[in-house]
């Protein structure tokens, strides 16, 4: 309610000069009394926050800057070297400047954080002292609504932006007697100041991180895909040396074998469910060192020449990766296409026996086989490949095998790109496959190959000629390996054939079969073939009767069984695992098997561990703006209160006691438990003014006049040890020099 009431002016108690006090100068103009004192500024608490604020935004400012690099840097990674080789130290080496320049900012941010800590205990003390300069200023002028009252005034005073008891008051029904322009003032800037601490550490954290130690360290070279393609006139015909090497490996690989190029996009160490459960793992074997035991299950399993796991720490390094999925299927249609055919390019086999026993199988990759499915190319490639077999057995041989035909058909997809190496920035795990090169995309210029020069025929018959194709896809090296010519298939040139011929019974291994080791989960597990070919295995009834080739044929007719999808062989699960695993040291081979030149070259700088503060953005530009908001509200009351000259330097104690001694008919000292009902508090005006129209102002409250700056008031004699007293018949119940008022030395005396 707006109250337009007239507050009776009460003045305040001066000392009365005499005349002695004044004085002539030379111009006749008469100088202040010495009892008078002029009104002055105080301006001290600008400097505190001057200084405070200088204090609080270099701990925030150098916490930013290391945010995003070191103090005179330009980042924590490679940027960090390549500033100190354009700005060298002075015949210091780059790790000797590197180690100085981190240890400076490991300096600066102790410094920025004891500097943070400091200010953050001194921000509500040194903005209680600001406030409370700014009352002495504040109740110096009158405002609307004969505002402020004593009340409010007395609030200011006893700094009611702390006092729990007040601030309880402002919110349950005492908003009208305790309220004031500044007070909410204090109180806004009391909560922003005190916030501000808590949401730094909210936003702020601070983590050990790599940092540059110098130069990139070399580490090696390795095959990058257009290294296949080298660009002299050298044909590279391999004269069937990949399928030789790629057969003797299907033989000798066991699942359980840790492969280092085999790489998942999944790191980690196996647990134990793993080990133990549906899905088996080698007891040696992590998700960062793989094995082909369920090469299937891998997530994202891929070939890439360096060992898997392979860390750059702070330098990003690319390398060449391959990836091959196998689906096994049966061959519902049970025919092969149209070029599975000696005269065609297909890649085709035929194997057939027809004694006490027959079998007839035909194998065969379709398409054109006399040239290689890679391109001269840096950009993702994918082929897909096609085996079809084709079988049929008649009864016979063990084990018994129901008569008929079977047509099963294998499709092999196999996709090459590149991929970023695990390093620090991408969280130390392989980059998912990148389709456009990371190099760029020059490629070599192809010759041209003269297939008639090449071959002995004008057609080229694709199947007996095929290892002269150089850089053969992986399915077609393997179709090599397993059923070509010298392969266990091929009868007639293994090494058991030799010893069933030769009339020695020799006891022990001859030879391994290969790919029967792939097949299953562990070494010796297989149910249908034992991999290590014995020579007991050609004693049989056929031996006795001198017809060994009934034993080799039936070993060779049970190693078809095992493509045939026959239900007592291997499951299509283990199948597609076996050729996967397969292709993957297919295209090991093909990689690692490159005389050229390697040109991709692998860096890598471990770092060193250095502390560095970490804020997003977000929270950057959040802090910063509560900071200044609270550093301009407190620098803007700071000058307010040194800006206007002043009657007292602060309202203490001393300055209160002068106020009510100025009103004592209204605060009599009386005791009280219920200061809010107290109606004289609300009623009595709390601005300070000038009740004088003369020369000396005298200070009154609630004073009509303003406080002017120019002016001198009536003041304590301070210069000559006379201190004024507020009347000269001080009240009864005051003590004075020791000694009480009659009546109360009576009643002591009692």
């Amino acid at each position: 309610m707006h109250d337009d009431r007239a507050f009776p002016a009460t003045i305040s108690p001066v000392s009365t000069p005499g005349p002695e006090h004044h004085s002539v100068d030379s111009n006749d103009q008469p100088s202040p009394p010495k009892s008078s004192v002029p009104l002055k500024r105080s301006v001290y608490v600008v400097y505190l926050i001057l200084l405070y604020g200088a204090a609080a935004l270099y701990a925030w400012v150098v916490i930013c800057i290391l945010v995003q690099r070191p103090i005179g840097g330009k980042g924590y990674g490679p940027d960090a070297s390549d500033s100190m080789l354009t700005h060298p130290g002075d015949g210091t080496t780059l790790t000797e400047d590197l180690d100085a320049s981190f240890s400076r900012s490991e300096r600066y941010l102790r410094a920025a954080r004891i500097v943070q800590s400091l200010v953050s205990v001194l921000t509500i003390p040194l903005t209680s002292t600001v406030c409370s300069q700014a009352a002495v200023v504040y109740i110096q002028q009158r405002r609307e609504d004969n505002q402020p009252t004593l009340r409010q005034s007395m609030a200011l005073a006893d700094k009611g932006w702390t006092d729990i008891d007040l601030l309880t008051k402002l919110v349950f029904g005492g908003w009208t007697k305790y309220k004031s322009g500044l007070l909410l003032f204090a109180l806004f800037l009391h909560l922003l100041g005190a916030a501000i601490s808590p949401i730094q550490q909210l936003f702020l954290s601070f983590h050990t991180i790599k940092r540059a130690t110098g130069l990139p360290v070399h580490l090696t070279y390795i095959t990058d895909f257009t290294d296949l393609f080298p660009m002299s006139d050298w044909s590279g015909a391999d004269d069937g040396l990949d399928a030789t090497k790629l057969r003797l490996t299907l033989a000798s690989t066991v699942n359980t074998d840790i492969q280092p190029r085999l790489w998942s996009s999944s790191t980690g160490t196996v647990t134990l469910g793993d080990k133990t459960g549906e899905t088996s793992y080698s007891p040696f074997q992590t998700k960062s060192q793989n094995t082909l035991a369920n090469i299937t299950t891998i997530a994202d399993p891929f070939w890439a020449q360096l060992p898997s796991g392979t860390n750059t720490g702070l330098v990003r390094q690319f390398a060449s990766r391959i990836n091959s999925t196998a689906i096994w299927e049966n061959n519902s249609a049970a025919i092969l296409p149209e070029d599975c055919n000696p005269s065609s390019d297909a890649f085709y086999l035929r194997y057939e026996y027809n004694s006490s026993f027959s079998y007839t199988v035909e194998i065969c990759m379709p398409g054109n086989m006399s040239q290689s499915p890679w391109k001269d190319q840096r950009s993702r490639q994918d082929i897909s490949e096609e085996l079809y077999f084709k079988m049929s057995f008649s009864e016979g041989f063990e084990p018994q095998v129901t008569p008929g035909e079977y047509s099963t058909k294998l499709k092999l997809h196999t996709t090459t790109g590149y991929f970023e190496l695990p390093n620090y920035e991408n969280g130390q795990v392989p980059g998912p496959l990148i389709e456009n090169s990371p190099f760029g995309n020059n490629s070599h210029s192809l010759t041209t190959r003269d297939l008639d020069s090449d071959t002995a025929w004008n057609t080229l018959n694709a199947t007996t000629n095929v290892s002269n194709v150089k850089n053969k896809g992986p399915l077609l090296n393997i179709a090599m390996a397993l059923f070509g010519e010298g392969s266990f298939a091929d009868v007639q040139h293994t090494a058991l054939a030799a010893y069933a011929n030769s009339g020695i019974i020799y006891p022990g291994c001859i030879g391994l079969v290969p790919f029967i080791t792939l097949l299953d989960v562990t070494y010796h597990e297989s149910p249908t073939f034992y991999p290590c070919l014995k020579g007991t295995y050609l004693e049989s009834d056929a031996r006795i009767h001198r017809d060994s080739n009934v034993t080799v044929y039936a070993d060779i007719a049970m190693y078809f069984l095992l493509f045939s999808g026959v239900s007592s062989g291997p499951s299509s699960e283990r199948i597609q695992n076996a050729f996967t695993s397969a292709a993957f040291l297919a295209n090991d081979m093909l990689m690692m098997n490159n005389f050229q030149k390697q040109t991709i070259g692998i860096s890598y700088d471990m770092g060193a561990d250095v502390q560095k503060p970490d804020i997003s953005r977000g929270g950057i530009i959040f802090v910063s703006i509560l900071l200044g908001l609270f550093l301009i509200c407190l620098l803007a009351l700071a000058l307010y209160s040194a800006w206007v000259p002043r009657w007292t330097k602060t309202l203490d104690s001393f300055a209160m006691l002068r106020i009510g001694a100025s009103i004592s008919e209204k605060t009599p000292l009386l005791a009280t438990l219920h200061v809010e009902g107290i109606k004289s508090l609300d009623e009595t005006p709390g601005w300070m003014g000038n009740a004088s129209n003369g020369e000396i102002g005298e200070l009154c409250l609630g004073g009509e006049r303003p406080l002017a700056k120019t002016m001198y008031y009536a003041g304590y004699n301070t210069d000559h040890g006379a201190q004024a007293t507020a009347t000269t018949n001080p009240p009864e119940a005051i003590r004075r020099k020791g000694k009480l008022p009659s009546s109360h030395a009576h009643e002591q005396r009692l």
